[in-house]
Parts: structure tokens; sequence; C-alpha cells
């Protein structure tokens, strides 16, 4: 088990919270899977750095994960 969060981990997560919401009519797995992705996209440090910035080459992407080496 690694401690730091990953981007297509988490992203994946929601998709599987969202189908269910979607196939079974059920709330709950897709007020999750929105708020998991509103996690990734707005508030971890995924989002920060360089893919943050407007005028960096990199605006838009996010890291895959937030361990020290990025890898």
């Amino acid at each position: 088990m690694r401690w730091y969060l990953r981007a297509d981990c988490n992203c994946e997560g929601a998709m599987a919270l969202a189908l269910n919401g979607v196939a079974n009519d059920d709330a709950p797995s897709r007020n999750h899977a929105a708020n998991l992705v509103a996690f990734v996209l707005r508030n971890s440090s995924l989002q920060q750095g360089p893919g943050a910035d407007p005028k960096s080459s990199a605006y838009g992407l996010l890291d895959w994960n937030t361990g020290e080496s990025g890898a």
C-alpha cells in the first residue's frame, strides 16, 4: 500500500462509483464520484505546480501522484 495519492486510481474509483450511480439509480454513489473528482481536480496537490500556471506549457496537466519522486 502506498501512502501517496494517484490521480489515475482516484479517478478510476470515481468512474466505478459513477457507473454504479447511473446503472442502479444510486444517488450516494453519484455524489461520492463527484466529490472524488472534485477533490482531484480542485483541492489536491495533483493540480498544483506548472499545470496550474496559465503561462506554463504544462498548463492543464495533472501530476499523476503526490509522492516525493513524482513517479
